[in-house]
């Protein structure tokens, strides 16, 4: 349970402190307005599934960012290069 806690709480600063912290919602318009929304409700949903032990809110979790993980992934080559 306590290990479950810990790994449960780092997520959700993941999402709260990094992602959601590093949006600048002033200049990203409604892509960083939407993701503000999201970010707000993935964690949520997480501190919900560690209430309720509930791994069905985890695997909703998950799947919400998912294709996020996928896009920063489909465009990190880019990033590496010296033009990009």
């Amino acid at each position: 349970i306590e290990r479950k806690g810990r790994a449960l709480n780092r997520a959700t600063r993941i999402v709260e402190e990094g992602l959601r912290a590093g949006l600048d919602l002033r200049v990203g318009g409604r892509l960083a307005s939407d993701l503000d929304r999201l970010y707000g409700y993935i964690g949520t949903r997480l501190m919900q599934a560690n209430l309720r032990n509930d791994e069905a809110i985890l695997d909703e979790c998950q799947r919400l960012v998912q294709p996020l993980r996928e896009a920063w992934d489909a465009i990190a080559p880019a990033t590496r290069q010296p033009n990009a």
